[in-house]
């Protein structure tokens, strides 16, 4: 069963009704019909994740990305860690994950934050886990 609508251009658009309740598996499925052929549309890409691990100490920082392989130390002061979010910011991880440290930790999860980046703390014996 369809439901053909039109856009504010005039092109017709498809929409698949089930008989029954869509599911997860082709629920991202749609059909768009202009004067032309049929186009099928599927918007379940995959794209690479990207994670990034942040171990933070008082003087300095060390991150690794994954895949890829990028590891590298900064000094931990507020210029360096907007130089860091920058970097960050272009290479869009899925995950950025630090350790809890004390407290240490605060300056750079805030400027994460601010920046969007999807920033998460762990508990120090969870992260010996996840190595």
């Amino acid at each position: 069963m369809s439901k053909v609508n039109e856009d504010r251009w005039g092109a017709r658009i498809a929409a698949s009704i089930p008989d029954r309740a869509r599911t997860v598996a082709w629920a991202n499925q749609v059909r768009i019909y202009t004067a032309g052929p049929v186009l099928e549309v599927k918007t379940n890409m995959k794209h690479e994740e990207i994670y990034v691990g942040i171990d933070v100490a008082k003087a300095r920082v060390d991150v690794a990305i994954r895949p890829g392989g990028d590891a590298w130390s900064i000094e931990y002061d507020e210029p360096t860690v907007s130089k860091l979010i920058s970097r960050l910011t272009a290479v869009k991880p899925t995950t950025v994950l630090l350790e809890a440290t004390g407290g240490l930790e605060v300056l750079l999860v805030s400027a994460l934050a601010a920046a969007a980046l999807p920033v998460v703390v762990v508990n120090p014996p969870t992260g010996a886990r996840l190595r």
